[in-house]
């Protein structure tokens, strides 16, 4: 995993306002399914495809 990135999760929604505050402070925002994210986590954080 690449050091400079950080990952978080978001439970609930995000309204098109957030999203575009987001992408103007470089964030991106993409979905994960549930099992991907647990896969994640259990792994210690490795990349999980």
């Amino acid at each position: 995993m690449n050091p400079s990135v950080n990952i978080a999760a978001i439970y609930g929604s995000i309204d098109e306002a957030d999203r575009i505050e987001a992408g103007e402070l470089g964030i991106s925002m993409d979905s994960l399914p549930l099992q991907k994210f647990f896969s994640y986590l259990i792994e210690g954080g490795e990349q999980v495809e």
